[in-house]
């Protein structure tokens, strides 16, 4: 995968949480980790509304 900011190639990484994200080591960009961890929010919010 590409930076959108400086082209160049970009590292896929892990967190603490195991949520992979893209990473640019050219300039720091980061890639797909606010969004993945909204979706896992909203996962557990509807998964505790069941269990209720």
């Amino acid at each position: 995968m590409k930076c959108k900011k400086c082209n160049h190639e970009m590292q896929r990484r892990t967190d603490v949480k195991d949520i992979f994200y893209y990473y640019c080591s050219n300039c720091g960009n980061e890639v797909g980790k606010q969004e993945i961890s909204e979706v896992v929010d909203k996962l557990e919010k509807e998964v505790k509304d069941v269990k209720n």
